[in-house]
């Protein structure tokens, strides 16, 4: 199982009353948290994130697990990542900060670990487009000096989004095959990452891995579609037909608590939520009482929702074990 520390933002049922939803349980107990992976439902309404509205394009975002912090990509005289928090997530945002780790030139597409601890993120400070890393010891604490990451020199990453476990690295890569998704792996949060030569997936960009590695999450290149697919473990390949979520979430960002999407829109942010996931229902049967057959997509899709609800499952709403 995946692992990290902070604050967890728990579900104990519906959505926030930020989204004039149900409310929801936030803990401060610095118990370990495990990639939720609860939610299933569908995506909705948009609220859009008003701090960021300067003017300035934003897309790229990341937002941490207990929805109390974003970054984004702003397009400036150079690109630039920029910050906003709030204390409580039934308050807006307050206004963006630049990122203390910012260099003179290019910086960018920012992706965070699912304890909120590190990033990964684009920049051009040593000549390149390399991929940088950031870490800091709690959430209330700026992230230190920034140090490259090793793996990627014939490599041109265009967009990114690392795992709940900082472990594998989803990404677009002009020197590839321009329209496809890959992935590079490490052993450890301080080793290389090693490309994958294999296609995620063809056609898409802007990869979100949602925190279970079950959902992957893209837009189609020329569109702001955003697309899913889904499969039954984090070892097996997507190949499920894809679906169409949103007809316009540019640049996905789906949080560790994973039912909360945040994307671009017309050059704002913009938050979705969905419900978390029902509970495990019995096998229908028809009337002669044998069991339905199902197409070879729909059983990768049901096996990918019932393992979903067993990880669910295996967590009482108070934050049990």
């Amino acid at each position: 199982m995946k692992r990290g520390h902070a604050c967890l933002l728990l579900i104990a049922s519906g959505c926030n009353s930020a989204f004039g939803l149900e409310p929801t349980v936030t803990r401060f107990d610095a118990r370990p948290i495990d990639a939720p992976g609860c939610a299933d439902g569908v995506f909705g309404s948009p609220t859009v994130v008003t701090s960021f509205d300067n003017g300035l394009r934003d897309f790229e975002p990341a937002l941490r697990h207990d929805l109390l912090e974003v970054w984004a990509h702003q397009v400036a005289t150079v690109d630039e990542i920029w910050r906003a928090t709030r204390t409580d997530v039934t308050e807006p945002f307050g206004a963006p900060v630049k990122a203390s780790f910012s260099s003179a030139t290019d910086d960018g597409r920012p992706t965070l670990s699912g304890d909120g601890l590190r990033m990964l993120f684009l920049s051009d400070r040593a000549g390149g487009n390399d991929v940088w890393e950031v870490t800091r010891s709690s959430l209330g604490e700026d992230f230190g000096s920034p140090r490259a990451v090793v793996g990627f020199a014939d490599h041109n990453l265009l967009s990114l989004d690392v795992t709940f476990d900082g472990l594998t690295l989803y990404f677009k890569d002009s020197s590839q095959i321009d329209d496809a998704v890959y992935t590079a792996t490490r052993a450890t949060l301080d080793a290389p990452f090693i490309v994958s030569p294999a296609i995620v997936a063809l056609g898409a960009s802007s990869p979100a891995i949602s925190p279970d590695d079950l959902e992957l999450f893209y837009n189609t290149p020329g569109t702001n579609q955003l697309w899913k697919v889904v499969r039954a473990s984090p070892t097996e390949p997507f190949t499920s037909p894809p679906v169409l979520v949103l007809e316009d979430g540019e640049d996905p960002d789906l949080a560790a608590d994973g039912r909360t999407l945040v994307t671009t829109r017309n050059s704002s942010l913009v938050i979705h939520q969905r419900s978390a996931l029902a509970p495990e229902s019995v096998t229908r049967t028809g009337a002669s009482g044998s069991t339905a057959r199902r197409s070879p997509s729909a059983t990768t899709e049901a096996r990918a929702t019932t393992q979903r609800r067993r990880r669910c499952s295996s967590r009482s709403p108070a934050g049990g074990s």
